[in-house]
């Protein structure tokens, strides 16, 4: 049974980080940035940066983190998860399996070889929708970790068929009973992958606690703006839950489409062991091979 009502929600679709950009800075000042809106600035060690570097990497993206993510997938390459090209099986005069239509027609390339190539499968996309709501409880080296998990995920798929990024932030909205949820999609381009914003968009809380719930918050009810953190959209996530049927049907995604959920103090695989995190992920959507 769906929850899910059409009526009651207001998601903005952005096909790019400059289109969201051009949005936030056409708000009023105020409503921007949660610095601006809460006057905080001490709560900077929670929001993951200042308002103005905020704004600044969602411009131009961020490396602070780069060799931790690079670290990882390094990891990634010796478990076989992530190579330079997609493998695939071509005739060849050795291998692990004959070609017996080669071999009846007497030619030398009598066998199957798995090799590496620049190719991508030209198959439909799978999109790839990450939920950036965090629990108020998650640091800022946490939210970090999981955006580094993520982006490997995202990199070893795309060994495997092309793939859309796009992230997610929409929270239930209780100061405004006529509006159920609210919120923003945001396009990544992954053709080339656009690292430094990935990074920044995925990991750092600073683009979810600082650019996404202000505007959240004004966008359901710009007349009664809250200061307080936003809950998330219908309830925690579990793999049975109606979180998921409500996010796949306000998304419209396809059943192939990828959904990864908020980051929650308990689903916390991915920072303990982020490769294993990555190889569970996967084989949701695809055969590994140990």
């Amino acid at each position: 049974m769906s929850f899910y009502k059409p009526s009651t929600t207001r998601v903005k679709w952005h096909d790019s980080p400059e289109a969201f950009l051009g949005y936030i800075s056409a708000l009023p000042k105020k409503y921007q940035t949660w610095e601006w809106l809460c006057n905080t600035p001490h709560k900077i060690n929670w929001l993951g940066a200042s308002a103005e570097n905020a704004l600044k990497m969602l411009q131009y993206g961020d490396r602070t983190y780069l060799k931790n993510a690079e670290a990882l997938m390094d990891k990634m390459r010796e478990e076989g998860l992530l190579s330079y090209g997609q493998k695939i099986w071509q005739s060849d005069v050795i291998g692990a399996y004959p070609n017996v239509a080669n071999y009846i027609m007497g030619q030398p390339d009598t066998m199957f070889n798995k090799i590496e190539t620049d190719l991508v499968s030209n198959t439909t996309p799978i999109r790839i929708f990450i939920d950036l709501f965090l629990s108020a409880g998650v640091t800022v080296q946490e939210a970090i970790t999981k955006g580094n998990a993520i982006l490997g995920f995202i990199m070893a798929m795309q060994n495997i068929r092309p793939i859309e990024l796009y992230v997610v932030c929409i929270t239930n909205n209780y100061q405004n009973f006529d509006i159920q949820t609210s919120g923003s999609v945001i396009k990544i381009d992954t053709q080339p992958m656009d690292i430094d914003r990935a990074l920044y968009m995925c990991g750092n809380p600073a683009f979810a606690r600082q650019l996404c719930f202000p505007q959240i918050m004004y966008q359901a009810n710009p007349d009664n703006v809250m200061k307080d953190p936003l809950p998330p959209a219908w309830e925690l996530p579990t793999e049975s839950s109606r979180y998921h049927t409500n996010m796949r049907e306000l998304l419209a995604l396809e059943p192939h489409d990828v959904l990864m959920s908020g980051q929650y103090l308990y689903n916390t695989e991915y920072l303990s062991n982020p490769v294993k995190w990555i190889k569970k992920e996967m084989q949701k959507y695809t055969t590994i091979n140990e």
